[in-house]
């Protein structure tokens, strides 16, 4: 192999914590991996942190050169866009996807019971004793895990889990390129999933864009094998966005959800939804040495995202000129005044793809809501910046969100 192609290329995920599944899969002992189709433009690579040393003399004579010296080497950054593909499982029967290990990676987890369909952090996790969180102490059994299999058709990932300093250090994401019966393996060791970004596009089909770091990259030429495939192949699984619906009810108390005073009938033309981890890597800064990385540390996690919508002037109807009126004088959810609230909470649900079928849920609570932008075009349309946050403003909330993947 002299040359290779991008066309060529195949992605992995490696889960390589506790390796709870009953069958282990992958290259590697303890480790389960998932073959996950991507899109053209993927991107990854490994730079150096460079210092220049320059010198500035007076007089008619001085010296002009320089000198460079390498300090440490950056982090690996990669990022790759796939579509989003719910799938009928078998064993265990709900909705699963090719993508599922990154949601459950951009949570924190590292172990995956198979039989259970569950991922699980072993971070959060205490040896010899009760578990602090959600994690197992022992695999592959666990108190709880970032996903829950509500029923047959649908799997929900939340982040009780991701409350930590760190994330684990045992996953990775591997990039194979194939050239005939030639391989070329690059494996991202410590790899972590800082962002993910969903964008609705009407006519389009449903992406994900996903952004993350590791701590090293290696090379080989051994192809991967027994990757999990489930989904990898139908071609009617992918998520039509022009489906996709929106409910919206306000609330008075923003601790109080069940207390909700008032909807909104809403239909959307476009919009994003986007997760940030926040997530850096810890460089020291010796002497004499090219530094490396010695982990991760988490970040504020920040969801927010945007929705477009026409302005529709229907008030009986509960249609989008309601929303922006109450939300600029401050009655949403039925109370009364002329500025808006100091915290207003809406129960948001996004629908990507319809409410039935192959989908995917969005679920914000306790979504807080900015004054939508008008934007005079043909015709008039709003724009809503949202933001994902903790009931009751609880600060050691992970409730935010959560996403349910349907079939």
């Amino acid at each position: 192999m002299a040359l290779i192609s991008q066309r060529n290329a195949k992605m992995f995920a490696r889960l390589g914590g506790n390796g709870s599944s009953p069958t282990q899969l992958g290259t590697s002992p303890g480790s389960d991996t998932w073959e996950i189709p991507v899109l053209a433009g993927f991107s990854f690579g490994q730079t150096t942190n460079s210092t220049e040393v320059t010198v500035n003399e007076a007089g008619f004579t001085s010296r002009r050169a320089r000198v460079m010296f390498n300090d440490s080497l950056a982090p690996v950054e990669f990022s790759f866009s796939t579509y989003i593909r719910p799938t009928s499982g078998t064993n265990p029967s709900t909705a699963i996807a090719p993508e599922q290990v990154l949601w459950a990676m951009l949570m924190g987890a590292d172990s995956y019971n198979g039989a259970a369909g569950a991922f699980y952090s072993s971070t959060m996790a205490t040896s010899g004793a009760s578990p602090q969180g959600v994690s197992p102490s022992t695999s592959p059994f666990a108190l709880n895990a970032v996903n829950t299999i509500t029923s047959s058709t649908v799997n929900t990932f939340d982040f009780s889990a991701s409350n930590v300093s760190y994330f684990p250090a045992s996953n990775s994401v591997i990039f194979q390129i194939q050239e005939g019966a030639n391989y070329e393996v690059f494996t991202v060791a410590n790899a972590q999933i800082s962002s993910v970004t969903i964008d609705f596009d009407i006519e389009g089909i449903a992406t994900a864009q996903w952004s993350g770091m590791g701590t090293s990259i290696a090379r080989s030429t051994s192809q991967i094998t027994g990757a999990i495939t489930t989904g990898t192949t139908s071609t009617s699984n992918f998520i039509r966005n022009k489906l996709s619906t929106m409910t919206l009810a306000s609330y008075n108390d923003p601790g109080s959800p069940s207390g909700a005073t008032d909807s909104y009938s809403i239909v959307i033309t476009g919009g994003s939804f986007t997760v940030e981890n926040n997530i850096n890597f810890l460089m020291p800064e010796e002497l004499g040495k090219v530094n490396q990385t010695i982990g991760n540390i988490t970040g504020t996690r920040s969801i927010s995202g945007t929705v477009t919508c026409y302005y529709d002037t229907d008030i009986s109807g509960s249609k989008s000129a309601e929303l922006w009126s109450d939300l600029i004088t401050g009655s949403s959810g039925g109370a009364t005044g002329s500025i808006p609230t100091i915290r207003n909470a809406h129960a948001m649900t996004i629908n990507i793809g319809g409410s039935t079928g192959n989908r995917l849920s969005l679920i914000l609570p306790t979504a807080h809501l900015e004054i939508p932008t008008i934007n005079p075009d043909e015709l008039f349309t709003l724009e809503a910046n949202f933001h994902a946050l903790p009931a009751s403003g609880n600060f050691d909330g992970t409730n935010e969100a959560t996403i349910a993947y349907g079939v």
